[in-house]
């Protein structure tokens, strides 16, 4: 398993290319920059499903297109996937037109939740529902490597003052997320990779 990731956007979101030698999942893909676009040119078949880990216009904004290019499947939570149809629940208008608008008739191919699984080829990604940055916020467990979205930063937490965020829903994420080893990888939303245990010792929002 390989991970690739992929900075998109003005706000240098993390996109990751998560590949095996026999399929591929991306996650988060906020904008097609050149390195996404050649990748899913290149691999149209081998990519599966377009994995997304909440609403935000900067990890969601371009997986309608991703998805018309290779036929891979939207994969979200129920609560979160206003974000591919709605200016308003994606924070677009945030973004100063620099990712367009939404496609009002954009939807999900699958919803999941907690205990639900997704498999790639011979990769399985486990989903953890991890809502406090936004209310359908989830994260993706795969060989030891968490893909966070916004709950988990190297340092840092998510940002809690968005409509639909929830300060108390993100303390009991984050309680969840330190139950996991601590040599799990954390691929977050924004930033360079961690850690569990290095987040444990060093984070001041999971510190004990």
């Amino acid at each position: 398993m390989r991970v690739i990731t992929v900075p998109c956007g003005t706000l240098q979101a993390n996109c990751y290319i998560v590949e095996s030698d026999v399929a591929a999942v991306v996650i988060d893909p906020g904008y097609l920059e050149r390195d996404l676009l050649k990748y899913a040119t290149e691999n149209k078949g081998k990519i599966k499903f377009i994995l997304l880990t909440h609403r935000h216009f900067d990890h969601v904004n371009a997986a309608v297109a991703l998805r018309k290019l290779t036929d891979a499947k939207i994969v979200i939570h129920e609560l979160d996937e206003g974000g591919l149809f709605s200016d308003l629940l994606s924070l677009r208008s945030m973004a100063g037109g620099f990712y367009g608008n939404a496609d009002p008739d954009a939807h999900a191919d699958y919803y999941v939740d907690e205990g639900d699984t997704v498999t790639a080829g011979d990769m399985v990604f486990d989903v953890l529902y991890t809502p406090g940055h936004t209310e359908g916020g989830i994260s993706f467990l795969c060989d030891g490597k968490l893909f966070s979205g916004d709950t988990l930063f190297k340092g840092s937490i998510g940002r809690t003052d968005f409509p639909s965020s929830d300060m108390t829903e993100m303390r009991a994420s984050l309680d969840r997320l330190c139950t996991l080893p601590d040599e799990t990888v954390v691929y977050p939303g924004h930033g360079a990779e961690t850690t569990i245990g290095d987040e444990k010792k060093t984070n001041m929002f999971l510190a004990r």
